[in-house]
């Protein structure tokens, strides 16, 4: 074996384990994004899952305590998100959009 023979086995050598490297590193990131979008979609349905529970759990006493106040609890409750929505949407224009898709 000469040194061009040397020389050129030698990038092969190179060029084999940097095309390796990139197949290894596309095929890590592949497995990263569907553990990602795994992950994304059972946190959704987990998350989704609590909203409902706190729904069923709190309406019982929402109700009592818009009876207990004659409706006054009711009245500031939608005053409070009203103005939260308000200010909201000034801090942010996209929840303009939202509210008004909501109505």
């Amino acid at each position: 074996m000469n040194a061009t023979q040397a020389m050129q086995k030698f990038a092969n050598v190179v060029l084999n384990e940097a095309i390796g490297s990139l197949v290894q590193m596309g095929m890590q990131y592949v497995k990263n994004a569907i553990v990602a979008k795994t992950t994304s979609a059972a946190t959704t349905a987990t998350q989704t899952a609590e909203a409902i529970a706190l729904v069923a759990a709190y309406k019982s006493a929402v109700m009592l305590a818009s009876i207990a106040s004659y409706g006054s609890a009711a009245t500031t409750g939608a005053t409070v998100y009203g103005t939260a929505l308000g200010i909201m949407s000034v801090q942010c224009p996209l929840l303009e959009r939202v509210k008004t898709a909501v109505q």
